[in-house]
């Protein structure tokens, strides 16, 4: 049960702990109801995306492969673009 824990609570704490590391006090009022906003429309958009590269994937055995696939190609791309835009 406490292993089950750790999609929803562990990974939301180290979200926050970051997100307290790099935003300043001041600025905390701004920012932090755009992240709440944006945590709720995440998996809304996950699911479409996922969705979509299911279906767009149409080989039979191996189309839940090739989404997987797809779907790492693009976090992987959207990671990148992150890490050049932060530095």
């Amino acid at each position: 049960i406490v292993s089950e824990l750790w999609g929803s609570v562990g990974v939301s704490v180290l979200f926050w702990q970051l997100a307290n590391d790099i935003i300043p006090v001041w600025q905390a009022k701004r920012f932090y109801p755009l992240f709440g906003q944006l945590a709720n429309i995440a998996p809304i958009c996950a699911g479409q995306t996922v969705a979509y590269f299911a279906h767009m994937s149409n080989d039979g055995d191996d189309s839940f492969g090739l989404a997987l696939q797809y779907t790492t190609m693009l976090v992987t791309a959207a990671g990148a673009c992150l890490f050049v835009l932060y530095h």
